[in-house]
């Protein structure tokens, strides 16, 4: 140690020499700080640091050394696993048969355990010890079935993979139809023959794709969309760039770049940067071009603008895009929104449902006409009772909510709230008859108007 805020410290035997390995406890005492280093090969760097205070590391410092002197420090079985780095690791490999478990976990010899990434081992050798145990123990096992699959198992435990593929073999020789060795060989077996599991899947129309074994459709559907992927983030990348011109004044040629996108993969790109944007015309830019884009996934982000976003400009640009692709799911879709706890895209949707003009959408529309909602209960603040919005502006406005009931003075309302634009589709769709928020009114109208639609429907088809 060069620093002279440090001292080292040794034991009575920091250094034991134990079957060619070298095994050497340190402490080192920086700051009124003890650290303690193990290592445990002469040759490799595997080894562990710690800081404790200095009276803790000198017991473990003492408890380590005497547990090496007298050899009871943890063995086990031999790897040697060979860094990228150049060094050596000699261990027992915890985790050998978790092929895809993306770590190697190591036991030293000293009981450290290790992780490490695949990147960080060039190769693995098993020790000899093994193959040694091996020689002396096989000749024990007798020439049968029995005896020579108790062999290859115990081949497996060992890690011993080559010469249990000699035994499983054997197996094999001497039972053709031992299906655990050749399963264990890895086939598989079609039409009463054995075969290989490759060449099983590939006559099952597998292919081996991003490690696994998969179905040609499910590469297919796998590509497409890291094809999709990656256009939608090259579009969003071309966006911000023109983006960024635009806010630096060069607004002539990035304006134009964005008109002319017909690309679907644009779709996502648009969408983003449409409820991040904060200039309004660049959001009605956007939905320009989401409206020039044929394709259905521009629909449903366009319907989605016309009920979330909060530019009242962006509502109604984006409702002029949609009813020219006017659609039953479309429709469905402004139908489903009149449930809406949000009383505003009750009445969005409700506006939409008008300009589309569906005589399906009666009867929803009839059930919109008076919606129940909670709201803040001003009272609880001492104030008057505030304003619930009933028109597809944003804000407060005239029409107050009918409160259901009020027990003490609760912090919300249970409100029924007339909606307008439900209104004004239903006058709309039935050809200007209006019998206001008077639902049953509307209802009894709703049944005459079917009988008539029903009865022209049929003349024009005598």
């Amino acid at each position: 140690m060069h620093d002279r805020n440090r001292q080292r410290i040794t034991t009575n035997a920091p250094v034991r020499h134990n079957r060619g390995r070298t095994v050497a406890v340190v402490a080192t005492r920086a700051r009124g700080r003890t650290f303690v280093a193990w290592q445990f090969s002469r040759r490799n760097l595997a080894s562990q640091t710690f800081c404790c205070p200095t009276g803790v590391a000198f017991q473990l410092l003492n408890w380590a050394v005497v547990a090496m002197l007298l050899g009871l420090a943890p063995t086990a079985r031999g790897d040697v696993f060979h860094l990228t780095s150049g060094a050596e690791v000699r261990g027992h490999w915890v985790n050998r048969d978790e092929r895809s478990a993306g770590r190697i976990v190591i036991q030293t010899e000293a009981g450290i355990q290790l992780t490490l990434a695949p990147s960080q081992v060039a190769r693995t050798d098993r020790e000899q010890r093994e193959a040694d145990q091996y020689r002396r123990i096989s000749p024990q096992f007798p020439d049968t079935v029995a005896d020579q699959w108790r062999l290859a198992e115990w081949c497996r435990t060992q890690g011993l993979t080559e010469h249990r593929a000699i035994h499983l073999r054997r197996v094999i020789e001497l039972d053709p139809e031992h299906e655990g060795a050749w399963h264990a060989l890895g086939f598989s077996q079609l039409n009463g023959k054995w075969i290989q599991r490759r060449e099983f899947l590939q006559s099952q129309g597998y292919v081996f794709y991003r490690g696994r074994w998969r179905p040609t459709q499910e590469i297919d559907v796998l590509e497409s969309r890291q094809k999709v992927e990656l256009a939608a983030k090259e579009w969003r990348s071309k966006l911000k760039i023109w983006r960024a011109q635009i806010s630096k004044g060069q607004t002539e040629g990035a304006i134009q770049n964005m008109r002319a996108i017909r690309d679907p993969a644009a779709i996502p790109a648009l969408a983003y940067m449409l409820t991040r944007e904060r200039s309004r015309p660049l959001r009605l830019l956007y939905v320009e071009v989401l409206g020039g884009i044929d394709d259905p996934r521009a629909t449903k982000v366009l319907v989605s603008a016309c009920l979330e976003n909060p530019d009242i400009e962006v509502f109604h640009a984006s409702l002029a895009e949609v009813v020219p692709r006017a659609s039953p799911a479309v429709v469905q879709a402004f139908v489903r929104t009149l449930h809406s706890v949000d009383n505003q895209q009750v009445n969005r949707a409700a506006h939409a449902l008008g300009r589309l003009s569906d005589p399906t959408t009666i009867v929803p529309l009839i059930d919109a006409l008076v919606t129940e909602h909670a709201v803040r209960n001003p009272a609880a603040a001492g104030k008057s009772p505030g304003a619930t919005t009933t028109g597809i502006a944003y804000g407060p406005n005239d029409d107050v909510g009918t409160p259901i009931a009020q027990f003490g003075v609760p912090k919300q309302l249970r409100v029924r709230v007339p909606n307008h634009e439900a209104l004004t589709a239903l006058v709309e769709i039935g050809g200007g008859v209006s019998f206001g928020f008077n639902q049953q009114a509307w209802r009894d109208w709703h049944a005459v108007f079917e009988k008539q639609q029903t009865t022209q429907l049929n003349a024009r088809r005598d």
